[in-house]
């Protein structure tokens, strides 16, 4: 099940070994998805609307005029610290914040700062094709009025927070950013669920065939 965990290790071990020496906040990626570009998006919104803007080029977002009172900004693509910089310049993130992003295999955590929480969780993927399971870090930062949020890849786990947000449906547009990072944390839980799920269901298929119809291939699964 955990078939491609051996290559993941050695990938982050070679990543390791690229910030061996350096002073603490360097920004290196410590990592393995870097197939895709990063990809930058704003979900700004209010009791009265919504809006989406997807930046090609952070340029365009740094020049972006705010539309509504609570701003969401999604990063899909952690892997280039130049972006980071950026980021982290235009909200005043600390140095070793923005490490820790940079850095996905931390551990989850919770850090307050004068003028931000800082939030590392880890989430789970079930692959029912492949059989295994993939974990991914996911870092949000709580501003006044905004949420950083930082994926790895695109996942689709915060797609249920859009479609409420589009929708008005609940009170995620009522309530602000804070509101927004709980319904961010809840979706992150409800993929532990779902997987849970997944594997029980796939235990279950294999008791059966074991019992009812035992193989060479069901006893290597």
């Amino acid at each position: 099940m955990f078939k491609n965990r051996k290559s993941a290790r050695r990938a982050q071990r070679k990543s390791h070994s690229k910030k061996i020496g350096m002073p603490p906040g360097s920004l290196v990626y410590v990592g393995t998805d870097i197939s895709q570009p990063p990809a930058l998006s704003l979900t700004e919104f209010d009791a009265g609307g919504l809006d989406e803007t997807h930046f090609s080029e952070v340029e365009k977002w740094l020049k972006h005029t705010p539309l509504r009172s609570t701003h969401w900004l999604n990063l899909h693509g952690v892997h280039d610290p130049v972006l980071m910089q950026d980021i982290g310049t235009r909200f005043g993130l600390h140095p070793l914040v923005l490490e820790d992003i940079l850095h996905t295999d931390q551990r989850p955590k919770v850090e307050s700062y004068d003028a931000y929480l800082f939030v590392v969780l880890r989430a789970l993927h079930y692959d029912a094709a492949t059989l295994t399971v993939s974990t991914e870090q996911v870092s949000l930062v709580l501003l006044p009025d905004t949420l950083l949020s930082f994926q790895e890849q695109a996942s689709g786990m915060f797609e249920p927070v859009r479609e409420r947000l589009r929708n008005a449906r609940g009170q995620v547009r009522k309530l602000g950013a804070d509101y927004l990072a709980y319904a961010l944390l809840d979706a992150v839980v409800d993929r532990y669920f779902l997987a849970l799920e997944q594997l029980s269901e796939q235990t279950e298929e294999l008791e059966d065939t074991l019992l009812d119809k035992p193989n060479q291939a069901s006893l290597q699964t």
